[in-house]
């Protein structure tokens, strides 16, 4: 596992688990981390209808990011990745299921201590409304600067715990998936 957290680290990703925001200057260099991961995960899991997704604000060039990788994937049966609880964990993952969020399977890379979180990863059903969102909101920033630069600027506003960051984000983020399907 350590040449898989050198790999996020040498990289800048890595995020301290205290509860703070930190966001970094993009990295070109996560798209290549993404791939690495994503590839790790697709050998490890074997399962011929998973699709991943970079997303998240470490997939959009410019712009700043907290610094950990979110995966996005899609398969055809969630039930089968239930199955594959303990594949998660033998590649470092902890398997957290829905997690608040119907439809999805959550799981998350932390190194050894669990004081640092290095990769999230969604994955939902095929054509389901979360995963296309996702796919759409990170393909409407990357596409339009002037969102992405908006979309930025908010984040930096914000100086509040990671508990509170992602629910403040909710808004921005709903006014720029309705102006993406637009």
């Amino acid at each position: 596992m350590d040449t898989v957290f050198s790999k996020f680290t040498k990289n800048g990703l890595g995020l301290i688990r205290d509860n703070k925001v930190r966001l970094v200057g993009h990295n070109p260099k996560w798209a290549d981390v993404f791939d690495f991961e994503s590839s790790r995960i697709s050998k490890a899991l074997d399962i011929k209808s998973l699709k991943l997704h970079h997303c998240g604000s470490t997939a959009i060039p410019n712009i700043v990011a907290k610094p950990i990788i979110d995966i996005v994937g899609e398969v055809v049966d969630l039930e089968e990745l239930d199955k594959k609880k303990e594949l998660f964990e033998k590649i470092g993952y902890e398997y957290k299921g829905e997690y608040g969020i119907k439809g999805r399977r959550y799981s998350v890379l932390y190194n050894s201590e669990k004081s640092m979180g290095f990769c999230h990863l969604h994955i939902f059903q095929s054509g389901s409304k979360e995963l296309e969102n996702h796919i759409l909101f990170k393909n409407y920033l990357i596409s339009n600067p002037e969102a992405s630069s908006r979309y930025e600027k908010f984040k930096k506003k914000l100086e509040l715990p990671r508990s509170e960051y992602s629910n403040a984000k909710t808004q921005i983020i709903l006014e720029l998936l309705e102006e993406a399907r637009s």
